[in-house]
């Protein structure tokens, strides 16, 4: 039966080839690189779809919620984001989101629990006018 030929520098089956310092280094001025590089194109557009969802329920402007997403995250206004803040921004984005549903939730569910109660009364055209102009 053959076995493998190992000599002092071979590695063996199943051994892990020892890592060089250089290639430690190189991985982590890799992820600092990317850091501190502009948002990739798939964070960006993370974050202008929650924008435009945050603009869709409420009456900011889109210039007023970068604004405000750049001061909650601790940048001055005219800094421009980067990878390392994308996490930061998402989250941020995310709240802003979910707070301004459940205040919308909160308003719309009294009003359309009073729709559907008057619905069955008859006359739904004339109800909703009625309930309109209270």
């Amino acid at each position: 039966m053959m076995q493998p030929v190992s000599s002092p520098g071979t590695p063996t089956p199943g051994d892990r080839p020892p890592s060089s310092p250089t290639s430690a280094i190189a991985s982590s001025s890799s992820n600092t690189a990317a850091a501190n590089s502009p948002l990739s194109f798939t964070q960006r557009a993370t974050l202008d779809t929650l924008v435009v969802k945050l603009q869709a329920l409420t009456s900011l402007s889109n210039n007023a919620i970068w604004t405000t997403l750049r001061q909650n995250i601790g940048l001055a206004p005219n800094q421009t984001l980067l990878g390392q803040h994308f996490t930061a921004a998402e989250q941020s984005l995310q709240n802003q989101l979910v707070q301004v549903q459940t205040q919308q939730s909160s308003v719309c569910h009294p009003l359309l629990q009073r729709m559907t109660e008057l619905l069955p009364q008859g006359n739904n055209s004339q109800r909703v006018t009625q309930f309109l102009r209270q």
